[in-house]
């Protein structure tokens, strides 16, 4: 009787060490491990992406993701493993996603966080623009111009010229020009840091300066008509007598 209940005793430890170390196993140091990638810096992003990976989590184990953004809006992805986030006009902030995975182990913590910094130079500052003045008084603005590009010597004078709904051919091709050797042959920037841009069509003709630090990128074009609705002056023929 003691023999069989001896047997009977290791036979019931045997059949408790399994569990046992099943528990051990689902431990959280053993717990499937969750990572989220994103971007440090988004700069001036209207869009950022997060993606995260679950390792070592069981064959065939049903994973459900659930996220959560500290701003912006999920354009797409929710209830994926990666997400897209609308950020547009959030710079300066920092967008934060946090997912949530079920379907793992009781003991494991199915949490994860990444941040993106969403740093945004903001770009050139507009120095002035203008419309269609006498040469007189845009030689004052461009003077003016001229002062703020000699006071830094590293920056870029832009010139952004559009012709207006109703003109001439090529009047902004010609605005820009006659600025340009104004501020070369007159004020003596050099040529190499004034660059012209024809900037297609306003209501009226118009003119942007732009002081562009080193490195910035260049101010965008921001036309407002489209070249269809444009109606083009013929300039009157040379040499033609008028009538009387």
């Amino acid at each position: 009787m003691k023999r069989l209940t001896l047997a009977t005793a290791l036979i019931l430890f045997s059949l408790a060490v399994p569990l046992v170390c099943t528990e051990v196993a689902w431990g959280t140091s053993q717990c499937p491990v969750i990572k989220i990638s994103c971007m440090d810096s988004a700069g001036c992003a209207t869009s950022v992406t997060f993606t995260a990976e679950v390792s070592n989590a069981a064959a065939g184990a049903n994973l459900s993701y659930n996220w959560t953004v500290s701003t912006g809006k999920i354009t797409s992805g929710q209830g994926t493993n990666s997400i897209t986030v609308d950020v547009t006009g959030l710079g300066g902030t920092t967008v934060e996603a946090t997912i949530r995975v079920t379907g793992l182990p009781g003991a494991c913590e199915g949490k994860a966080t990444c941040a993106t910094n969403l740093i945004c130079d903001p770009g050139p500052e507009r120095f002035v623009e203008y419309g269609n003045i006498r040469f007189n008084d845009e030689k004052a603005q461009l003077n003016n111009f001229a002062a703020a590009l000699q006071n830094d010597q590293t920056t870029l004078g832009y010139l952004l010229c559009y012709g207006g709904r109703i003109g001439r051919a090529n009047e902004a091709h010609r605005r820009c020009k006659r600025a340009a050797h104004y501020l070369v042959g007159r004020r003596s920037i050099d040529a190499r840091r004034i660059i012209t841009k024809d900037g297609g069509y306003k209501e009226e003709l118009n003119v942007e300066l732009w002081v562009v630090p080193s490195g910035m990128w260049p101010p965008p074009a921001s036309p407002t008509v489209d070249p269809g609705e444009v109606r083009i002056i013929k300039s009157r023929a040379r040499g033609r007598t008028r009538r009387r």
